[in-house]
């Protein structure tokens, strides 16, 4: 079965995705670590 998106077309927008929501849970995280006065998990999340 032939699919409108090519493969390499949804490994792109996939990977774009995914790095996206990875960025996003960093930053929440970070901001969860900041709150709770966590500066070790605060540079790990940053770096």
């Amino acid at each position: 079965m032939n699919s409108p998106i090519k493969d390499k077309d949804f490994d792109m927008v996939s990977t774009l995705y995914h790095a996206s929501q990875g960025a996003s849970l960093c930053s929440q995280f970070s901001r969860d670590a900041e709150s709770n006065s966590d500066q070790e998990a605060q540079e790990f999340l940053i770096a």
